[in-house]
């Protein structure tokens, strides 16, 4: 998670751990939701891609 905040936003491990516990929190369950969104939108694209292809 610290690589994904790190790679994304361009904040350092050192940086999230200064953070008190509520912050770094708030970020994580940010990030958390993310990556949920991106999961279900490739499930979509997946899903969409098949059913252009005649699959179910």
């Amino acid at each position: 998670m610290l690589d994904r905040i790190f790679q994304r936003h361009s904040i350092p491990p050192d940086e999230v751990y200064a953070k008190e516990w509520r912050h770094r929190a708030f970020m994580y369950a940010s990030e958390e939701l993310a990556i949920e969104r991106e999961q279900a939108d490739a499930k979509r694209q997946e899903r969409k891609y098949r059913l252009s292809r005649g699959g179910i």
